[in-house]
């Protein structure tokens, strides 16, 4: 490179002359060349890699969908045996939980309101959706005393209000009917106070459900896609259906039955239960039950195509079908129905129970005996049945049905002269 002042040659890279020490003014030119040059292919690199790492992660998302779907196939698309198995064991688990092995006290709160369907009156229909029986109360096991209060209901009015209770004494209290108590005499509760042995209750259910489910065969299943209503909404549904014929029947009874008979442990734990010997368990099991009267079976699983869950089970013998929903988050709500000839007729239940609960009983006075039960104090029930808010309400809609109240249609049954 010659120098631009002195015409001396410089080497290509030298930043001043030899000669006469003048700084070439194309250095700082070619210096930002060569930094704008060091940058673009610093940013080629630097974008290349985020590229590939944006490439890679795509990738691994896409096997990561494909895995997860591979999986979801798989367990929704259970065999039916495997779905009746997982079924029966998810049963027993949540009983295992939900049931303690020892306690003092037993409360619960049961509720129940039935539905009738395809009647051929809507009226009817309507009458009996309206009616709602609530039971509450429990058994101290410990003190041997126990206390529940039955309430019936139509549209929200009363009917009946009725307390029973027991503490050495058992009596009858009919709230709002009558103002004295009835004292039920000789009343021995004595075996309403041994607790169950839960302990070999839950050996003995888990065995049994082991032995039936290790005496299952594919053949005995099939399975099929349906469309229910279910909690009011119409849901997609894999249905599972355990095909009970004689023959199956039989089989499975009598593989069941040689497992159980075999193991010492349900031997044992179902001689506690039903308090009987082991050998009587044993003859019991190797009886061989005649099938000359049986109807074929069929049982059907209902489960979310989504995640497996349970949400019906069914029993169909001879074209008579009993139908369990399982609503509720923890399957506490249980909507029971038997269908035949085009009528549905359902119990909608709800259930809690809890363990541990102080059992208080109400103060009686002045009880009366049943000797001591007058035709002035019958008179005094019926009169106050009728005053009761459920009654009328019941009143007006059957004589809106029938053109008949229901003391008329009562006297036309019982007899022309009945009154109450």
């Amino acid at each position: 490179m010659k120098c631009g002042f002195c015409g001396a040659d410089n080497n290509l890279n030298a930043k001043f002359c030899i000669s006469c020490g003048k700084k070439f003014k194309h250095q700082k030119k070619e210096d930002n060349q060569k930094e704008k040059i060091s940058i673009e292919n610093s940013k080629f690199k630097h974008g290349k890699g985020k590229k590939k790492k944006i490439i890679i992660g795509i990738v691994l998302l896409v096997v990561l969908l494909v895995l997860v779907a591979f999986i979801v196939v798989i367990k929704l698309n259970k065999k039916p045996m495997d779905v009746f198995k997982t079924t029966m064991v998810n049963i027993y688990e949540d009983y295992n939980k939900k049931v303690m092995d020892d306690y003092d006290s037993f409360y619960m709160n049961l509720e129940i309101s039935p539905e009738i369907n395809g009647s051929g009156n809507i009226d009817v229909d309507d009458m009996f959706k309206n009616f709602y029986l609530q039971i509450t109360g429990g058994i101290d096991y410990k003190n041997e005393k126990f206390t529940y209060n039955f309430i019936t209901k139509y549209k929200d009015g009363e009917l009946f209000n009725t307390d029973i209770q027991y503490d050495d004494e058992f009596y009858l209290t009919l709230n709002n009917l009558l103002d004295r108590s009835i004292i039920i005499e000789e009343s021995d509760f004595s075996d309403l106070f041994v607790k169950a042995d839960l302990k070999s209750t839950k050996i003995v259910l888990k065995k049994i459900i082991d032995a039936f489910n290790d005496s299952f065969k594919e053949e005995y299943f099939e399975s099929n896609r349906e469309k229910i209503t279910f909690d009011g909404r119409e849901i997609n549904t894999k249905v599972s259906t355990l095909n009970l014929s004689k023959e199956n029947a039989k089989a499975i009874d009598e593989d069941a039955s040689k497992r159980l008979a075999s193991d010492d442990e349900f031997i044992n734990a179902y001689a506690n239960v039903v308090g009987d010997t082991k050998e009587n368990v044993k003859d019991s099991l190797k009886t061989e039950d005649s099938y000359d009267y049986y109807e074929d079976t069929k049982v059907k699983l209902y489960t979310s195509t989504l995640n497996s869950n349970l949400l019906r089970a069914e029993i169909i013998v001879d074209d008579i079908i009993y139908q369990i929903d399982l609503l509720g988050k923890n399957n506490d709500v249980y909507k029971i129905a038997i269908i035949y000839g085009g009528i549905t007729m359902t119990f909608n239940f709800k259930c809690d129970f809890e363990y541990g609960k102080s059992i208080d009983l109400k103060e009686i006075n002045n009880p009366i005996t049943f000797e001591e039960f007058t035709l002035d104090m019958l008179n005094q029930i019926t009169s106050n049945i009728k005053n009761q808010e459920g009654y009328k309400l019941l009143d007006n809609d059957v004589t809106n049905l029938t053109m008949m109240s229901i003391e008329e249609l009562l006297s036309l049954f019982l007899g022309t002269n009945y009154k109450y």
